[in-house]
């Protein structure tokens, strides 16, 4: 019932949009960021903790693991195009990929309870390794991204999934803060790479980084295609290849928006540049290093031997 509630609620957009505007003009554009933000870390752990509540893993399920803003459409559309070998069609992306600790919002699908059929069947997820069922009878591939392109990319993503509510949304180095804290929303990048990054010998597990998406996608193709037990013809391939690209997703950059009221009828563009180091127009050399010198020793702590410096460049 609440679910269907807040669907009918989002999907009055004008009436929706009208409040936030005014609850953004009274509490101010940095209070109103932090109070979303804030609602996010507090509701996470509910909605991965119910998530995958009588879920059994089956072999023709593809999980695509990423902390946010890592690459995630970029390689559920990659993990799609292959199911369907490149003839994957859908109005939006969440059409065919379920999001089952995901939040409550119009057209994302977070029941995965429906029977499995007999094509792969891509499932988003958030979540640390640990909420996840991990079993040999399903499939999973991670990406993970900079830290530091992390951050820059959630903060964009805030001050236009935001420009309603918060006016002049908040600053770089206030959102700096919240994100160094863990506090941006979205749990800890740390534990996040850590947790996954420790089952990378698995079998059923691929761990990938954004620097590899970016340097030979072909190559991630075939690796994602392997994992998940797709052989793809040269022509399949192409065509792949071809969807995944950078010029096409972004030419059909409303199929892989996030379904935000907020979003709607603005000039929010979900795919900026799809590449690296914007965080060099938000912070200053030493707030980089910082971010650097944070994220390194937070995953000593956690004992984990991720090449931080190698793959970042630090």
């Amino acid at each position: 019932m609440f679910r269907r509630l807040v669907d009918r609620l989002l999907l009055r957009t004008s009436v929706f949009n009208r409040w936030v505007w005014l609850v953004g003009r009274v509490l101010g554009g940095r209070r109103m960021t932090e109070l979303t933000v804030g609602w996010l870390r507090r509701t996470r752990p509910r909605r991965e903790r119910r998530a995958f509540r009588g879920y059994q893993p089956h072999p023709q399920d593809l999980f695509v693991s990423t902390y946010e803003k890592s690459g995630t459409n970029w390689m559920m559309h990659m993990a799609v195009q292959i199911a369907h070998r490149g003839d994957a069609r859908f109005d939006h992306i969440h059409d065919l990929v379920p999001w089952p600790d995901g939040l409550p919002l119009p057209g994302i699908e977070t029941d995965l309870a429906h029977p499995v059929g007999d094509t792969l069947r891509v499932i988003k997820t958030h979540a640390v390794a640990d909420r996840v069922p991990v079993s040999p009878d399903a499939r999973y591939v991670v990406v993970v991204r900079d830290p530091k392109d992390v951050f820059a990319s959630l903060y964009h993503f805030f001050l236009g999934g935001l420009g309603r509510m918060a006016a002049s949304g908040i600053d770089p180095q206030r959102f700096l803060e919240l994100f160094l804290e863990d506090r941006a929303g979205f749990g800890s990048w740390c534990e996040h790479t850590a947790s996954w990054w420790a089952l990378r010998d698995l079998e059923q597990v691929l761990v990938l980084t954004f620097p590899e998406m970016k340097a030979d996608r072909e190559a991630c193709i075939r690796r994602v295609a392997a994992l998940a037990r797709v052989e793809l013809s040269e022509a399949e391939l192409r065509t792949v290849l071809l969807k995944t690209g950078f010029t096409w997703m972004r030419e059909h950059e409303s199929r892989f928006t996030p379904p935000v009221p907020t979003l709607r009828d603005s000039n929010f563009r979900m795919m900026r540049r799809g590449g690296s180091g914007d965080s060099s127009e938000l912070l200053p050399p030493e707030q980089i290093a910082r971010i650097d010198e944070v994220f390194r020793a937070r995953l000593l702590e956690l004992g984990c031997d991720f090449p931080y410096d190698e793959i970042f460049g630090a």
